[in-house]
């Protein structure tokens, strides 16, 4: 499961960036990896530890979800999604 940033977070006005935590159970297995998906998307590569940065996530709402993969790419387990609303300064004239 996602463990930060909560579910329905605003992250405050800012460049968009910020941690995310997961956690699992059981632990990975041999050749398993974590995937992050942002909208949908993957966020990076997949990797071995529950721990990601992002930065320059656009103005919004938007959905995070984590997935266990095995060797051969197919999803073992797969998170709750958890939504967040990114608050970012407009770049429209007024």
């Amino acid at each position: 499961r996602i463990m930060a940033p909560a579910d329905k977070i605003t992250i405050p006005m800012g460049p968009g960036n910020f941690t995310v935590q997961a956690e699992w159970n059981p632990s990975l297995a041999s050749g398993e990896t974590l995937s992050l998906l942002l909208d949908g998307e993957p966020v990076g590569a997949p990797q071995q530890t529950a721990s990601w940065q992002l930065s320059n996530v656009y103005r919004g709402e938007h959905r995070l979800h984590m997935e266990v993969r095995g060797p051969d790419g197919d999803v073992r387990i797969s998170s709750q999604s958890i939504t967040l609303h990114v608050k970012r300064a407009s770049s429209l004239a007024r």
